[in-house]
């Protein structure tokens, strides 16, 4: 059996976690960038959310 060293233990749940993070991220930009898109096509405008979406 290989010896894992302590910097493994840090490193690996680190990226794991990361990815886990990135990939929620991408899904709620998604979802929303869906949302707003949708709700813009139907004429339902915020123009609070709008102007922030802009930036």
């Amino acid at each position: 059996m290989p010896q894992i060293s302590p910097m493994s233990w840090i490193i690996i749940p680190f990226f794991f976690v990361f990815f886990i993070v990135m990939f929620l991220v991408f899904v709620w930009w998604g979802y929303c960038k869906f949302y707003f898109v949708s709700a813009n096509y139907l004429g339902f405008k915020n123009n609070l959310v709008l102007n922030l979406w802009k930036w």
